[in-house]
């Protein structure tokens, strides 16, 4: 099975990563109410986790007498965050070899994550990722987790992206990156999302966006109690990406009759070179009481569930607009039958581009989520992305036409004209897209026998 090597940078990637590694656990049977009767082969746990001797294990204690270690890099200017990963219930997974922290922090300013931190943590970085890489047999990816909009998860994150592609260009890149939407609560958020997402068309394989805004309004719906000075919305929200990620790699991790890797991912989804910004939909989002209710109709519920608004991670629409590909990834007691029927619907109801195949890639895993009898997941590469890069580029003009805040950016050693790049990157992404969407598709001509 694939390893794979998380990156959590800055103060929200290492918030996702508090709450990734108790579901992977959780998913793999070591805590919670797992079923005992059927533990799972001893390699599939490889895929998260590092066994150094080869040990057998069943539970979290034996992992720590077994020395199993999260394979995570743990990144963050300030220390606050990373310091909690030494102090929790599971703080003998995390190697402090593996975790890197200084002070003070970027700012809320991209330049000086970028390069700052990014040139002064360089060296140790590049020793933390070496060690952990030659630890794998079968590398299968990086999924990096960060914020666009702060100073060191966007700075320094693709920093880090960039350190990636250059030292392990062969292992694929996956970003998670959290956009905080139409509420901003920080003041040069327009610059940085939009100079880190310059630097993820460039350097990533495959990014996929979660809009914070749209996670919040989903929780909200979900969260069913009145007491709201109990509501954790941000921890809610970081499960969500959780899951979503989970599921991602799901058919790389577990055995299923159709398996997809980050790099089948990365084939099958980007059809461009720098059009690998995905849409996303996932369900179920939260627990239902559904064991009672007869397998073909779950079934059903679930695939439906897959296309309403209140499944999307964010404001784009995966099946809406002009779409290049189409990815589904199913987990648990979905059929291969009910699957292959719902993505014959789906063909049959997207507006496809002209000089597409007109085809939905499937993977299947017969591993269910760990609270759930199913799940479906749907990744689409989809014009409507460019609404994506125009709000982007029209948010950062709103500062950069007064040359509010420049200075800050411009004082930093090595930012030159990385503006004007970034902005020729965000308009390469619509024009191509805008290109893209305008292909017809041409009758072929008839072959006389």
């Amino acid at each position: 099975m694939s390893e794979f090597i998380t990156v959590q940078v800055g103060q929200c990637g290492n918030q996702i990563g508090q709450a990734f590694w108790p579901h992977a656990l959780k998913e793999y049977g070591l805590i919670g109410n797992c079923d005992r009767k059927k533990p799972l082969p001893h390699h599939y746990y490889n895929s998260f986790f590092y066994n150094p001797d080869g040990l057998s294990f069943s539970s979290l204690e034996e992992m720590k007498k077994c020395n199993i270690k999260a394979r995570a890099l743990l990144v963050d200017m300030e220390d606050s965050v990373v310091e909690r990963f030494q102090t929790c219930n599971l703080r003998h997974l995390f190697d402090k070899t593996c975790t890197l922290s200084s002070y003070p922090g970027s700012g809320n300013n991209w330049a000086v994550g970028h390069f700052t931190h990014g040139r002064e943590q360089r060296e140790m970085f590049l020793d933390m990722l070496q060690t952990s890489v030659e630890k794998c047999d079968s590398p299968g990816g990086f999924i990096s987790t960060f914020s666009l909009s702060g100073g060191t998860g966007s700075g320094l994150g693709s920093a880090i992206v960039e350190m990636l592609a250059d030292e392990y260009p062969r292992i694929n890149r996956l970003v998670c990156c959290v956009h905080p939407g139409e509420s901003q609560d920080v003041v040069t958020a327009p610059y940085n999302i939009a100079l880190c997402l310059s630097k993820l068309k460039e350097h990533a394989n495959v990014v996929i966006p979660v809009d914070n805004k749209v996670l919040f309004e989903m929780c909200s719906r979900l969260h069913m109690t009145k007491d709201m000075k109990c509501w954790k919305p941000y921890r809610n929200i970081n499960t969500v990406i959780v899951k979503h990620l989970l599921n991602v790699t799901s058919c790389a991790r577990f055995p299923g009759s159709t398996n997809m890797s980050i790099r089948d991912l990365t084939t099958t989804m980007v059809p461009f070179q720098g059009l690998h910004f995905l849409a996303s939909s996932m369900s179920p989002i939260s627990l239902v009481n559904a064991e009672d209710i007869p397998v073909n109709q779950r079934q059903t519920n679930v695939l439906a569930d897959l296309c309403f608004k209140s499944n999307q991670l964010m404001s784009v629409a995966p099946l809406k607009g002009v779409v290049n590909s189409i990815s589904l990834l199913a987990r648990g007691d979905i059929t291969p039958a009910a699957l292959s029927t719902y993505a014959s619907k789906v063909r049959s109801k997207v507006k496809w581009a002209g000089w597409s195949s007109q085809e939905t890639k499937t993977a299947y895993c017969k591993k269910p989520p760990h609270d759930h009898p199913r799940s479906l997941t749907c990744l689409s590469n989809t014009d409507s992305m460019g609404y994506f890069f125009e709000n982007t580029l029209a948010n950062f003009y709103t500062l950069y036409r007064k040359k509010a805040h420049v200075h800050h950016y411009t004082g930093v050693d090595g930012f030159d004209d990385s503006f004007l790049r970034c902005v020729e990157n965000l308009r390469d992404i619509i024009d191509k897209y805008d290109l893209h969407q305008a292909a017809v598709d041409l009758p072929r001509r008839k072959i006389v026998r």
